[in-house]
């Protein structure tokens, strides 16, 4: 990867180093044109929604495969609780993070797929 990026001219060799007995060390340092290039990919991430379709959205679709064998609320079970440690995580994380809105964005969307979760499990419950 970083030779593509020295080869696109995104980065460029700042020095070599040696510490004692350690192997060489090469630093990079971004290009303008490397500068360029990732404001061009920022503007993109602010601008363009992730696609629709993700591995859970596969299983959603694949659900009558696992109804035979009586899994789906279990795993539904689970898929909660994960949700459930990935708030709690998120409350950790917010002290860290280099952007307090990347945690709050998160919470949010972890927050809503959460009470989707639980209506599900709850409606599964209902059905059995």
């Amino acid at each position: 990867m970083l030779r593509s990026l020295v080869k696109g001219g995104y980065v460029k060799e700042a020095a070599v180093e040696q510490e004692g007995k350690r192997p060489q060390r090469t630093r990079y340092a971004i290009t303008p044109a490397g500068r360029r290039q990732l404001a061009e990919l920022l503007e993109r991430a602010w601008r363009d929604l992730p696609s629709p379709a993700d591995p859970f959205a596969l299983a959603l679709a694949a659900r009558p495969d696992l109804e035979d064998e009586g899994r789906v609320p279990e795993l539904l079970g689970d898929r909660v609780s994960a949700l459930r440690s990935r708030l709690d995580r998120l409350d950790e994380l917010e002290r860290s993070a280099p952007a307090r809105e990347m945690v709050v964005r998160q919470r949010a969307l972890t927050t809503a797929e959460l009470a989707w979760a639980e209506a599900l499990l709850q409606r599964e419950g209902d059905v059995t």
